[in-house]
């Protein structure tokens, strides 16, 4: 479940992520001593859940619109952008009864040999950034905006069979990415729009770190009366 809200003054994303039963495939891409070829090995066990929320605010409100590129319910016929500046939550948890990471595509030294079972981050972040909308004959944009966010979180490692936990705090360095395209008019719209977002957490072993992204893309057309 994904909900991007655009007010004049603000842009919200909520994220909620719940996805259960994985596969591991062509692991010798990540591993250097990985199954050979194409192997596949299928992980109904591990259960996956992510929940974020990320706010900005539009400074330059009276002259750039979100509004206009991602919902058409506004319209913006000269080019113009905008500083953002917010803070943003993530939390996420992985889980599976026997190792996340198969000892068979471990390389060595890999999180010091742990046979983690269980993995999960909380993060906070403040961010900054800028939007532009590029206007084009009146009625063609190109809208992108980039928000960087720098934070702190706490991660942990959790194993089976009563082994205790490995947790630290570590640095969170995230970053969200928008792209509008299309043409839009009173009447009428047609383009298309992305969003992407990427976080990267440090976790309890020295020198490792974790990620999971989230997004969406929809393009659309509409038509109405003035």
């Amino acid at each position: 479940m994904q909900t991007h809200l655009y007010t004049r003054k603000l842009v919200v994303d909520f994220y909620g992520q719940y996805y259960q039963g994985y596969y591991s495939s062509t692991t010798k891409r990540f591993f250097d001593n990985a199954i050979s070829g194409d192997a596949e090995t299928i992980r109904p066990d591990i259960i996956n859940t992510n929940v974020g929320l990320h706010a900005q605010y539009i400074f330059n409100d009276e002259r750039f619109s979100y509004r206009a590129a991602f919902l058409q319910n506004e319209y913006q016929k000269k080019s113009a952008g905008s500083p953002l500046v917010g803070a943003e939550i993530y939390a996420w948890q992985m889980r599976g009864d026997s190792a996340l990471v198969p000892a068979e595509v471990r390389a060595d030294g890999f999180y010091e040999g742990m046979p983690f079972t269980r993995s999960s981050n909380i993060s906070l972040a403040l961010n900054a950034g800028y939007a532009y909308t590029l206007v084009i004959a009146k009625h063609f944009f190109i809208t992108g905006s980039l928000a960087l966010a720098v934070g702190a979180n706490r991660s942990v490692l959790g194993f089976n069979h009563d082994e205790g936990k490995e947790h630290g705090i570590g640095w969170q360095l995230n970053s969200t990415f928008r792209f509008a395209a299309g043409y839009n008019s009173h009447k009428y719209y047609v383009g298309v729009h992305y969003v992407d977002i990427s976080t990267r957490g440090g976790s309890p072993m020295p020198k490792t770190w974790q990620t999971f992204g989230a997004g969406t893309y929809a393009s659309a057309s509409c038509a109405g009366s003035h």
